[in-house]
Order: C-alpha cells, then structure tokens, then sequence
C-alpha cells in the first residue's frame, strides 16, 4: 500500500512509516484533506457507534456494570438462562 502511496504522490518517499503512533496524517489526497482525516480518527468510536446503532453498545456497558454490581450467583443464574437460550436456539426442532 506504502509504494502505491509514493507512486500516486500521496507520500513522500522519504518518510519512514515504521510502527509508531502519529499526531497527524502524512497522507496527502485530493480527495480528503489532513483535517477531515483527523476528525474521522478523532471521532472514530463515535462514527462506528452511530452506524451500528447503540443497542450493541448498550448490551457490551450493561454487561461490564453487571458483573461489578451483582452478585455472583446472580451473575451464575444469569449465565445459565443465556446458556439454555443458546442450546434452544441451535438444536434442531424434531
């Protein structure tokens, strides 16, 4: 990707891309420019979230806050429901 990147101008060859962290973007396009790119890796979390709806979001917070919340056999009741849900969603009705 780097050398389609230098043919097409997009960086310059000089630049060394080793595995690091960068404040802002070397990529130089046309058709996005470095602030659009940084509000996209700014607002990343957001954007995905936004796209994907916030139940999965929800579910994944609700999970975390229950474990530190409940108790442990709650939590085991809880697991044991999720578990027969599962097997009765995959066994084949005779």
């Amino acid at each position: 990707m780097r050398d389609v990147c230098v043919e097409y101008g997009m960086i310059e060859r000089e630049i060394n891309c080793g595995f690091r962290e960068r404040k802002e973007s070397v990529l130089k396009s046309p058709y996005i420019t470095k602030e659009r790119l940084q509000y996209y890796h700014d607002n990343f979390e957001l954007l995905v979230r936004r796209e994907e709806g916030i139940a999965p979001y929800l579910k994944i917070k609700l999970k975390r806050i229950s474990k530190r919340i409940l108790p442990q056999k709650i939590q085991q009741e809880i697991r044991k429901i999720r578990r027969k849900q599962f097997l009765h969603k995959i066994t084949p009705c005779a």
